[in-house]
């Protein structure tokens, strides 16, 4: 016979519920136990029980998702891209004790009806982390900005060697965002910027 395990009925489970150690991964597994059926919580952050019946931990699902490549989608206002000298957010800092990852980013010129002019030419398009720290080496946005159709381009990951390594504090819980290093563009009339940033989300032990 079927039996329905209810919100009252794991509670109860819970007080007699022991942590065992799977043999096979070493991780953590809750089984909740009584009357059969029972049911399995897994706290693995890798998922490598792939357990049909198994219910995961909160701890481990955001664990899993956060190794995972994720994507953030901004459109720039034609405004904001008017003033793009002040930063705009691609992806939200992600708390005490992470640091973001820049996989790579795609731009999308959604051209209005008069190309952008860029008055400090050559001008380059910068990601970095909040507060300064570049994720992308020299990108010059000539051809791509000033464009008279619609248009797209990729920003891809700058190499971080010894030489322009980034101290922890510099990229720990920052956002990542996009700015203009010259003088603001004008005209753009109508067109707007959408930038798709891929990323992960790694904790740092620190």
């Amino acid at each position: 016979m079927k039996k329905t395990l209810t919100l009252f009925t794991i509670v109860c489970f819970l007080a007699g519920a022991a942590w065992l150690y799977a043999a096979a991964t070493g991780e953590k597994v809750l089984t909740i136990h009584g009357d059969a059926p029972y049911m399995e919580v897994y706290d693995e952050d890798a998922m490598g029980s792939d357990a049909a019946g198994g219910l995961a931990t909160q701890q481990s699902i955001k664990a899993y998702v956060d190794s995972k490549i994720q994507t953030s989608t901004v459109v720039i206002t034609n405004a904001q891209l008017l003033a793009l000298e002040t930063p705009v957010t691609l992806v939200a800092a992600p708390g005490a004790g992470y640091v973001l990852e820049f996989v790579g980013a795609m731009l999308i010129l959604n051209y209005g009806s008069a190309a952008c002019v860029e008055p400090s030419d050559p001008d380059d398009l910068i990601i970095q982390y909040n507060g300064g720290a570049a994720v992308v080496g020299t990108w010059q946005t000539t051809g791509f900005i000033t464009a008279t159709a619609d248009t797209v381009a990729t920003m891809n990951p700058l190499e971080i060697d010894g030489a322009s390594a980034i101290a922890a504090t510099g990229a720990e819980n920052k956002a990542l965002e996009i700015e203009n290093s010259g003088t603001n563009y004008t005209t753009c009339a109508g067109s707007t910027l959408t930038v798709l940033t891929s990323y992960r989300v790694h904790a740092t032990g620190l």
